[in-house]
């Protein structure tokens, strides 16, 4: 057995569907398991007639199927061709259907300071994070081949982007917007379930996509309730009460890697050093705009335990949870207002003021 996964410390969301299993269901509901995206994508409705339920959760799976082919940065897609593109002629014009990742994307990637940063594709692939394995069968990239990304980091601050067209400074760059993607995406989603509940299609909903979720409305007027992890992965630490239209996005160093001469190498990369994000081992943030929630996740993973609070205070966040690799749990006082910590976890948690 892989012993740093079985000993992670993980603040990631438990699905909802047993949470709210316990309450009592509306007399419409439907709950509905898809494999999208590249992940297991859960949405429940409530309120929702079958014919009606049925309806809406085949357009969210084939808006997430059209995302994941067009977005892709590794299968052929658009993004691909975007980027063969760019490194064949230095620019490009950007197709419609990448205008929504490019624009969000690219504007979030700078108002982290590039600690999330669509430039370090080929970082991601000299670390074999490119495919769809959460656990690589790889090993970590040569010394040289680290030291020479410091000497010459690739970054999306290498490019303009200006009427409709991308020129790069570089032509190796390579864009791959996995930070982001899905944040872009599922607000895309909230927007239909948003004009589904307007027409009183449903009465609230959620998409919760390998364990980032959006919500719409309240479900039988309560409060959405979302787990989290306990330190070590192994039962619950608490629950989160979270509002209709809040996104709530995990970053973690759980969620992906590979285990190399016992040490653990996971998927968040910092820009600047080339290597793993490290001293901390998950952020969850929530707000009521998913690509910033998104983005800010791994932002504020690579920040670190000492500068996270400066860079979510920079992106105007109030509710953030950090577990840190010596198991200090911290958050700031919002979002210490909404978690129930269960009574045997053990927990000590530590409370900052909101930056």
């Amino acid at each position: 057995m892989n012993t740093r996964r079985a000993t992670r410390i993980a603040a990631s969301l438990a699905t909802l569907a047993a949470l709210l299993a316990a309450c009592d269901r509306e007399p419409d509901f439907q709950h509905e398991r898809l494999l999208v995206f590249g992940t297991v994508v859960e949405v429940s409705l409530y309120g929702s007639p079958q014919d009606t339920g049925d309806a809406l959760l085949e357009e969210i799976e084939d808006a997430l199927a059209r995302r994941h082919a067009q977005w892709h940065a590794w299968e052929e897609s658009e993004l691909t061709r975007f980027n063969a593109e760019l490194q064949a002629r230095g620019d490009a014009a950007v197709p419609d259907a990448l205008a929504p990742l490019l624009e969000t994307g690219l504007s979030l990637a700078e108002r982290t300071g590039y600690r999330m940063d669509p430039g370090i594709g080929a970082l991601i692939e000299d670390w074999g994070f490119h495919g769809e394995a959460t656990e690589p069968d790889t090993a970590p990239p040569a010394r040289s081949t680290i030291d020479a990304w410091r000497d010459d980091p690739h970054s999306a601050a290498d490019l303009r982007y200006t009427d409709g067209r991308v020129e790069v400074a570089r032509r190796d760059l390579q864009l791959d917007f996995g930070a982001v993607a899905k944040g872009i995406a599922l607000a895309e989603l909230r927007t239909v379930l948003e004009e589904a509940r307007a027409e009183e299609a449903i009465s609230a909903g959620i998409i919760n996509a390998g364990g980032d979720l959006i919500t719409v409305g309240r479900p039988g007027n309560r409060d959405w309730a979302i787990g989290v992890r306990s330190p070590g992965g192994q039962g619950v630490l608490g629950t989160l009460r979270v509002d209709g239209g809040d996104a709530v996005f995990t970053s973690g160093s759980y969620e992906r890697g590979f285990q190399y001469d016992d040490t653990w190498y996971h998927h968040v990369l910092d820009p600047d050093t080339g290597e793993p994000a490290e001293g901390l081992e998950s952020v969850t943030v929530i707000h009521d705009d998913p690509a910033l929630a998104d983005a800010a996740a791994t932002a504020l993973l690579v920040a670190g335990p000492e500068e996270w609070p400066q860079v979510a205070g920079d992106l105007g966040l109030r509710d953030v949870l950090a577990v840190a690799a010596d198991n200090t749990i911290t958050a700031t006082a919002p979002m210490a207002e909404r978690l129930e910590l269960e009574d045997d976890s053990g927990a000590a948690l530590e409370v900052i003021q909101a930056p």
